[in-house]
């Protein structure tokens, strides 16, 4: 019997907003193998829905940013076939080291 190797990959979801007021939620792809798919628009299109699909070590940032201006950014990566969240980290000057911002 011949053994095949199947690669896993998941799929990650993301609630996207622009609010024109400075707030924004998106995804950024680091390292997916596949494009990232926008889907389910609003009207205005100030809110969407965005989807990846990673394979096992892959990882993309979701970059969100309040209307203050406050930074919530993580990383997600496949990790054993579980999504596994990085929080958003400074660096000394006081930058996202995610979104660089």
């Amino acid at each position: 019997m011949e053994s095949v190797n199947v690669e896993h990959k998941k799929c990650f979801v993301v609630d996207c907003r622009a609010t024109g007021m400075g707030a924004k939620t998106f995804m950024n792809s680091l390292m997916a193998r596949e494009g990232i798919e926008v889907f389910d628009e609003s009207k205005r299109k100030t809110h969407w829905k965005e989807r990846v699909w990673l394979y096992e070590g892959e990882e993309i940032a979701v970059i969100n940013i309040s209307n203050s201006g406050k930074h919530n950014c993580y990383k997600v990566k496949l990790i054993n076939e579980e999504f596994v969240k990085e929080k958003e980290q400074k660096t000394e000057c006081g930058m996202c080291k995610i979104c660089g911002v």
